[in-house]
């Protein structure tokens, strides 16, 4: 039974090899001697350097989807778990610049495999989304929508955005959370929380 604490050590060592050498360049001696282990303990959990890379993936979009799931499991209306769960995602993923930056600079190598764990991972995300609103759909406050549309949307601006601010610098989270945020809760009739909140306030 492989160790969870040992496939850590081994994905920390590998963000370390590849942040540093590049995809291309990255190897599993240099991700054994980081680790301090041997080959033969790094090719039994993963066999490739695609499945260490791809696995990296995974975690920082586990990391991520918690946070989410984290922020939404609270007592909030619909509008108050849409607005905490997008803010909490632009958030999670800011805190991984360095790998989203690793994806798009060193990893086109890796094709159609890559390109589906982005998929899954913007599918993921979606869903969450999509849960969110078909919920205010229930409480009656978005009209009907085509929610699995709405999300795919939502997903897709989050993720160009985000990966471009993890290339360039830019536009900042914080530009990103003002802006972003009430544009996307007013494409569903939703108020966002500064509107929400000078309402209940007058």
């Amino acid at each position: 039974m492989h160790s969870p604490h040992t496939e850590e050590l081994i994905l920390d060592a590998a963000l370390e090899e590849f942040s540093e050498r590049g995809y291309a360049n990255a190897g599993f001696k240099g991700v054994a001697a980081r680790a301090n282990l041997t080959m033969a303990a790094l090719f039994v959990r993963f066999p490739s350097k695609e499945r260490m890379f791809l696995s990296l993936m995974d975690r920082f979009a586990n990391s991520v989807e918690r946070k989410v799931l984290a922020a939404i499991d609270k007592p909030l209306d619909a509008t108050g778990r849409i607005a905490a769960a997008t803010e909490a995602c632009l958030d999670g993923f800011g805190q991984y610049r360095r790998e989203l930056k690793i994806l798009m600079v060193h990893t086109r190598s890796l094709g159609p495999s890559f390109d589906q764990k982005v998929r899954d991972i913007q599918t993921r995300f979606a869903a969450i989304i999509q849960d969110l609103l078909d919920e205010a759909i229930r409480q009656r406050q978005i009209d009907p929508v085509d929610t699995e549309v709405v999300a795919a949307a939502w997903t897709g601006s989050i993720y160009h955005l985000v990966m471009q601010w993890s290339l360039t610098g830019y536009p900042d989270q914080d530009r990103m959370l003002t802006t972003l945020i009430p544009l996307l809760m007013r494409s569903v009739g939703l108020p966002d929380l500064a509107d929400s909140e000078a309402s209940s306030e007058s």
